[in-house]
């Protein structure tokens, strides 16, 4: 059985509190992809065999000296209070199906890998809430998780590394344009100096340098062959700040929109907002 991560329900799991996203709906993947040909009921101590079999929970042997009944009492009482699982009267669990929740959802196929640590399985979580249709700073993302900046960071350039993600670089290009590329160098460090503002690289589009201003990174997962992947989709420009006139190799050309300016850029991102 192939392992699919649920976008909308993994939003909805993070807003509900970050137990229910990272412990909880990792117990209920394991759970899923073990019991699938039964419906997704088992035991506890059905689920701590797996657990101590095939993801490294080491101290759930059945030897002397285990800690598999004070590991019982936690996934009992955490089970109990989610909203992904189902006591049944004998006692054993059932892993909720998803189409309760969610008709229509984003199913992201996701390497199995994910599930075998903690670190691990937060990392393909916060890849899969960065990628697909839309911009997502690290900012927002870390509201949304309760992680630092940095941490998102970290694990998307770990999803990049591991083949999962692919980065798109945006980059918006302003009215300063020449066919020397010394005047575009000259407003670059205008830009920094006077505003705070670094900028990449003058861009050669269409025979002219442009000066461009960064834009939010944009990821997708990089296997689109499934059904419900997610991948380079098409921005809603008109809730957008930006509106993409061209797409190069891993980069986004664009402009600013009708509602956002290049003086709300460096209002919003100069020295004026320090």
């Amino acid at each position: 059985m192939e392992l699919y991560f649920n976008k909308q329900l993994i939003s909805t799991l993070y807003r509900t509190n970050r137990h229910e996203a990272e412990f909880n709906y990792r117990y209920y993947l394991i759970a899923k992809l073990h019991f699938h040909r039964r419906s997704g009921i088992f035991s506890i101590n059905e689920l701590m065999d797996i657990l101590y079999t095939n993801y490294n929970h080491k101290t759930l042997h059945h030897n002397p000296g285990n800690n598999r009944a004070k590991f019982r009492k936690r996934l009992q009482a955490s089970f109990n209070a989610s909203m992904l699982f189902e006591r049944l009267q004998d006692g054993r669990y059932k892993a909720k199906t998803e189409k309760r929740c969610f008709r229509y959802s984003q199913r992201i196929k996701t390497p199995p890998e994910a599930l075998k640590s903690k670190r691990a399985f937060i990392d393909a979580l916060i890849c899969v809430i960065m990628a697909g249709n839309g911009f997502k700073s690290y900012n927002q993302a870390a509201e949304q998780t309760g992680y630092t900046p940095s941490r998102i960071q970290y694990a998307v350039r770990r999803g990049a590394a591991a083949g999962f993600l692919e980065k798109t670089n945006n980059l918006v290009i302003t009215d300063v344009s020449s066919a020397d590329k010394r005047e575009v160098e000259q407003a670059r460090r205008f830009f920094a100096r006077i505003h705070g503002i670094f900028t990449p690289g003058p861009l050669r589009y269409k025979g002219q340098y442009h000066l461009c201003f960064y834009a939010p990174n944009s990821y997708s997962i990089v296997d689109r062959g499934h059904k419900g992947t997610s991948g380079h989709l098409t921005y809603i420009t008109k809730q957008c700040r930006y509106k993409i006139i061209d797409r190069l190799q891993q980069i986004n050309v664009m402009l600013f929109n009708t509602n956002y300016s290049m003086t709300q850029y460096v209002d919003d991102y100069g020295y004026n907002n320090i």
